[in-house]
């Protein structure tokens, strides 16, 4: 394919580097739906595990989307929307999770943190890939589970 047949199908670098990022994977994907929060937290432990693991190889690609996101004023816009769309949708789901209405934490900020747990998970794996196993992650969202489905017990 020439560069011209690439950029005619996006109206911009950006564009397409998003479009590649999602191709890739390295976005967490829809998981079935839950019925409770610990229930959810546990799906979304397992999914970042293997988001981790399609990370790998990707380091390079990833910093250099961050670096041209961070200096592209509309991509960054994009993808802000794109971040406030996919929080309002989380908290709204995560709301209608049993255990939720308990836990303390409102349902909007759970959703921001989920996002802020993935990434910082996703870039640690970059520089010390050795650290980022399957069972620190899982552990992690046991904890986070019991310290916000326990709370009734304290």
């Amino acid at each position: 394919m020439t560069k011209g047949a690439i950029y005619s199908n996006f109206p911009s670098k950006g564009a397409l580097l998003l479009a590649a990022v999602a191709a890739k994977g390295l976005i967490l994907s829809k998981r079935g739906r839950s019925t409770t929060l610990r229930e959810e937290l546990g799906k979304t432990a397992r999914e970042l595990v293997n988001l981790v693991r399609r990370a790998k190889g990707e380091e390079l690609f990833i910093a250099q989307f961050q670096l041209y996101a961070l200096g592209d004023a509309e991509l960054m816009k994009e993808i802000a929307a794109t971040y406030t769309s996919g929080f309002a949708s989380t908290s709204s789901y995560l709301a209608s999770l049993k255990g939720m209405e308990s836990s303390g934490m409102r349902p909007d900020e759970l959703a921001v943190a989920l996002q802020a747990i993935a990434l910082g998970f996703t870039v640690q794996s970059f520089f010390s890939p050795d650290a980022i196993t399957k069972s620190v992650v899982e552990e992690t969202f046991q904890a986070l589970a019991a310290g916000l489905c326990d709370r009734r017990a304290h």
